[in-house]
């Protein structure tokens, strides 16, 4: 339907109706030579206010002096083709009922505003020199930019806020800067691609559901900050896939916000990430609208069953990990914990320099197998089990006293210590002390050999050294991890 017919009655007959733009222009034009013919045109501002454009609106002749349309209507397709702009171009609380394009050799010498105007279909920039563009869009479109040398735009600079369905930049034939901003911008699904080696992209203060950087070559500037997620029809996701980030700057996000997150064949190695809060599961899986086939739906159908398992330990040993996929896409998973554990330390972050590593650890336990790598799987489920691999001081501190205590008990039923049993029935104070002073002289590993230990007695005397030693080395490892 029409924005036409959102106008009321009464209001209608205000409207003028105009067939050619062009034919407008140049009567204006002429008129204006006639009132005034030793005035240069480009000091003429002229303003279209409450006009109807019936036909395809084409812009395609150098204009020279200022344009400003004001609740406009454009009933078709607004095109920029061939044409230059020496002044300023603005299109404020306007309507177009299919789609605003930007084609091939336009010139915009001047400011080029788009002030909440309203676009059914989308709009599209293929090509263009702009100098400052300042661009708010309503009602939902697509706004996708293919091409141009922007010397700044900034989408989302109005107050009234951007409302787009798509934002879709495709950055090999980009160049300038771009700045997508506002915290009333609302973004449905953004989309960053291409080889950006001629365009610095900013975005910040706004609202986006799907964050998608996809295919994308970071050799310039990128910048991404207060970002938030918001939840619209299907749930909100961000995703890196099969991109080269270079020295992106990420600031200030909550990502934990985004109900899932996806990092996927990418490098980050130089990306910074400043006052970051990370969501639990980072999968390294497709993301939704990339292209996932049946067979990877199944495969994050599996991957995501693991990861909400429950139970001690928490990677738990499913027969779901028989599968070859699933172990091999485990070792991607450990491929991006570990270079966020890199750049994490490179940043001085320790808290999520361990936090990574601990991830990258468990990732690689799923991704080998007992059969082939039995011990290597054993190493790292008792560093996990023991103390989370160096992030826990309780875990290894329990299990020291409850493992000592079970090899102690094992001692007492071999007869090790005259006159000494455990009984409930005949409990007695200086029994419980004996036992209480040998437990936690037995429990130091640098104690004195003990001739007393006999036949298969020395051989607990020995685990229990292994044990105590061990355990507080996991203590130890625990309570320096902050020290450098």
């Amino acid at each position: 339907m029409s924005y036409t017919k959102n106008i009321p009655a009464e209001n209608l007959k205000s409207f003028e109706k105009i067939a050619d733009w062009n034919v407008y222009y140049s009567k204006s034009i002429e008129a204006y030579k006639t009132q005034f013919p030793e005035r240069d045109i480009s000091l003429l501002e002229i303003t279209i206010q409450n006009k109807i454009f019936t036909q395809e609106v084409l812009f395609n002749q150098t204009y020279e002096c200022k344009l400003n349309f004001k609740n406009c209507y454009f009933t078709n397709n607004i095109i920029f083709y061939d044409t230059t702009f020496n002044a300023r171009l603005a299109i404020a609380q306007s309507f177009c009922d299919i789609e605003i394009r930007i084609q091939e050799n336009s010139t915009f010498k001047g400011e080029f505003d788009l002030i909440e105007v309203s676009v059914k279909k989308q709009m599209l920039v293929v090509d263009g020199n702009f100098n400052l563009c300042r661009w708010t869009l309503l009602d939902n479109p697509r706004l996708l930019i293919e091409g141009g040398d922007f010397k700044s735009l900034s989408i989302g600079f109005w107050g009234g806020g951007t409302i787009i369905e798509e934002l879709n930049i495709k950055s090999n034939d980009i160049s300038g800067y771009i700045n997508i901003m506002g915290d009333k911008t609302i973004l449905k699904e953004l989309w960053i691609g291409g080889n950006a080696d001629k365009v610095s992209i900013t975005i910040e203060h706004i609202s986006v559901c799907l964050f998608h950087i996809y295919g994308f070559r970071n050799d310039k500037t990128l910048r991404v900050s207060n970002i938030k997620a918001i939840k619209q029809e299907s749930s909100s996701q961000f995703s890196i896939f099969g991109s080269y980030m270079g020295k992106s700057d990420f600031n200030s996000i909550d990502f934990s916000q985004f109900a899932e997150f996806f990092i996927k064949e990418s490098n980050f190695i130089e990306t910074s990430f400043i006052n970051i809060v990370w969501p639990d599961n980072i999968y390294a899986l497709t993301a939704r609208r990339i292209g996932i086939s049946d067979e990877d739906k199944l495969l994050e159908g599996k991957i995501k069953s693991l990861k909400y398992k429950q139970g001690f330990p928490h990677f738990y040993i499913s027969t779901l990990k028989d599968n070859n996929k699933i172990r091999g896409y485990f070792s991607k998973e450990r491929e991006v914990y570990r270079q966020l554990k890199y750049v994490m330390g490179k940043q001085g972050d320790t808290i999520n320099e361990q936090l990574f590593h601990s991830k990258e650890m468990k990732s690689y336990f799923q991704s080998l197998t007992f059969k082939k790598d039995f011990w290597t799987k054993a190493v790292i489920l008792f560093s996990d089990i023991f103390g989370d691999f160096g992030r826990s001081i309780s875990r290894p501190i329990f299990s020291l006293l409850v493992g000592h205590f079970f090899l102690f008990l094992i001692l007492i039923n071999s007869n090790h210590f005259d006159n000494f049993r455990i009984s409930l029935n005949y409990p007695n104070y200086d029994g419980f002390k004996y036992g209480v002073e040998n437990y936690l002289f037995l429990i130091n590993p640098l104690r004195r050999f003990d001739n007393n230990f006999h036949e298969y007695n020395i051989i607990i005397d020995l685990l229990m050294r292994i044990w105590s030693t061990y355990m507080l080395y996991n203590f130890v490892r625990a309570s320096r991890r902050f020290i450098k």
